[in-house]
């Protein structure tokens, strides 16, 4: 009697529901299948803390949308066909995207960062062979945002895993596609981000500097980087921006760039790019040099 009674109080507790809320969202879970996936919970759950024992835990830093991943994920439901809440701007207005691809990187990324916090090394796992399975979908020569058949902003939605530790998860695919495509995320049809974004633009320059991107693009690595820069710091764009990020810009540029691999028309092209700031050239050792 008293097995069975002490059994049915451990299933009681193992099916309690945990609210896991947000100033204006929450989701209820329960306590068993929390405790199973994730190494933060388990440790909360088993603490004695005040959230354990009244069942609630206030997440502010995640949006209702990033809630409604974790609960899809504990729930085995599909991550990019379920419903969510839509993207809001600053301003509150549903930000909507026409393109697919854009909004399923969009949503790993989100994913991701709440899978990082809640150590659920099952939840990063699955992310990221859903990435590699939108990855190569989207390398392939038909797909419309490689191909640029219309206008999106998939490619820039991948940028920040490049820098990002909590995006870990997602990172190992990134990198095989650039090391396979070097020029995609400098090039401004496939990626926005403007002056006032320096450790973007540095991100990539940086990913780029690594040996296992194949020499021969030295020259393509740094077309492309000087495309971008012409493009993204125009006089207007470069007022806004201020000055440091536009030094910070150039000097990720020169430091990634392995010079001695340059032809002499890519060096002709990197001495006329830094003519054209020749303030900031001139108030900075490495550049000047």
């Amino acid at each position: 009697m008293l097995i069975m009674k002490s059994s049915i109080d451990q299933n009681a507790e193992i099916s309690r529901l945990v609210n896991i809320f947000t100033d204006d969202f929450s989701i209820s879970i329960p306590r068993g299948v929390l405790v199973e996936s994730s190494h933060f919970f388990k440790a909360a759950l088993q603490s004695g803390m005040s959230e354990s024992r009244s069942g609630e835990f206030f997440l502010s830093e995640f949006s209702p949308r990033q809630l409604q991943h974790l609960q899809h994920f504990l729930s085995d439901n599909d991550l990019f066909t379920s419903k969510v809440e839509p993207l809001q701007g600053e301003g509150g207005e549903s930000i909507s995207s026409d393109c697919q691809m854009e909004e399923q990187v969009r949503r790993l990324v989100e994913a991701a960062f709440i899978a990082d916090y809640l150590q659920m090394p099952r939840f990063k796992s699955k992310l990221q062979t859903l990435f590699q399975y939108l990855i190569q979908s989207l390398s392939h020569p038909q797909s419309p945002c490689f191909s640029r058949l219309h206008d999106c902003n998939t490619f820039t939605e991948m940028v920040p895993i490049l820098s990002d530790n909590r995006l870990k998860c997602l990172k190992k695919p990134l990198l095989r596609f650039i090391y396979r495509y070097p020029t995609v995320l400098l090039d401004s049809k496939f990626v926005r981000f403007d002056a006032s974004q320096p450790f973007l633009i540095t991100s990539v320059l940086q990913t780029l500097s690594s040996d296992k991107i194949f020499l021969y693009n030295e020259d393509a690595i740094l077309n492309s980087a000087c495309e971008w820069v012409e493009h993204s710091l125009t006089p207007p764009k470069r007022r806004r921006s201020g000055d440091d990020n536009v030094t910070e810009i150039l000097l990720s540029l020169i430091q990634s760039l392995r010079l001695g691999l340059l032809s002499p028309l890519g060096l002709q092209h990197l001495v006329n790019l830094l003519d054209g700031y020749p303030q900031h050239v001139a108030f900075d050792a490495t550049l000047s040099y």
